[in-house]
C-alpha cells in the first residue's frame, strides 16, 4: 500500500516516532484521553497507547487500558505478529495476549484456556499504520472482531477523508462508526473515531508531536512482558 510506504519512508528519514494525543468524549461531555505512540523502523511497525477515563466519567466508570502491537508489512499493509492489551475496571484486571493465531488471557489472577485468536487485523494496526477506508473491513480488539461495511465516504479540500460504518460485531450486535484520517508529520493517522450505539464516543486528535528518542513519550510496556503474563508457569 502506498500509504504504508509512505509512513515508512518518513519514519526512516526522521529517525522518530510520532506520539498522538486524543481527548474523549461520552455523549458529548468530556471523558478522558488516549495517548499514542506509533514507530516505523526496519521493514516493521510498533503502536503502543494508553487510555483512561478522567473526570465524572473516572468517577462514574472508572476505565483505564494499555496496548502494544508489533507487526511488519505483507502486499503493502499492515499486519500485526504479536498484540497484547491490559486493563483495570472496577473489580477486573485482564491482560491478553495475541500471537500466531492464538488468545492468551489472564483474568483477575486466573489463567484462562488458550482459544482461536478472532479473524481480521487488529484496530491499533489499521487504524495507526497506513489507515484505510476500504468498503469491508474485519477488524479485532484482540477478544471481540467487527464486520464493517462503508456506507458513507467524503473527501475534505486539506485532502483529510472521512469513513462511516456500519457495524456487526460477533455477538450480532448492530451499531454504526466513523473515522477521519488525514496528514501529521507527513504520517496518516485518525484525526477522530468515533462509534454509536445508543450512546456517541469518540476520540478526537488534540495534539501530534514527534519526540526526541529516549523521551518517555512511549509506555515501558511490550506483547513480550504481556506474553510472559499470561503464561502459566511451569508445575
Amino acid at each position: 500500500m502506498a500509504a504504508a510506504a509512505g509512513l515508512f519512508g518518513a519514519a526512516q528519514a526522521g529517525g522518530h516516532g510520532l506520539h498522538l494525543e486524543y481527548q474523549a468524549f461520552i455523549a458529548g461531555t468530556k471523558a478522558g484521553a488516549a495517548h499514542i505512540h506509533l514507530r516505523l523502523e526496519a521493514g516493521g511497525y510498533q503502536v503502543r497507547g494508553t487510555l483512561a477515563t478522567d473526570g465524572l466519567w473516572g468517577r462514574l466508570s472508572p476505565w483505564r487500558a494499555r496496548f502494544a502491537v508489533e507487526g511488519g508489512f505483507r502486499g503493502g499493509q499492515a499486519r500485526p505478529v504479536a498484540l497484547a492489551v491490559q486493563e483495570w475496571a472496577r473489580r477486573k484486571e485482564r491482560t491478553i495476549h495475541v500471537a500466531n493465531g492464538v488468545l492468551r488471557q489472564l483474568r483477575n489472577g486466573r489463567h484462562r484456556l488458550p482459544r482461536p485468536a478472532p479473524p481480521g487485523v487488529d484496530l491499533m494496526s489499521a487504524l495507526w499504520v497506513g489507515g484505510r477506508c476500504d468498503q469491508e473491513q474485519v477488524l479485532h480488539n484482540g477478544r471481540h472482531f467487527y464486520v464493517m461495511t462503508r456506507r458513507g465516504h467524503a473527501v475534505r479540500p486539506d485532502g483529510a477523508e472521512r469513513c462511516d460504518y456500519n457495524i456487526v460485531d460477533d455477538d450480532g450486535e448492530r451499531f454504526r462508526g466513523w473515522v477521519a484520517l488525514g496528514a501529521r508529520h507527513g504520517r496518516r493517522v485518525p484525526l477522530e473515531i468515533g462509534v454509536i450505539d445508543g450512546v456517541t464516543r469518540r476520540l478526537a486528535l488534540v495534539a501530534a508531536t514527534m519526540p526526541e528518542d529516549g523521551d518517555a513519550a512511549e509506555p515501558p510496556w511490550s506483547a513480550a512482558m504481556a506474553a510472559r503474563a499470561v503464561t502459566p508457569a511451569a508445575p
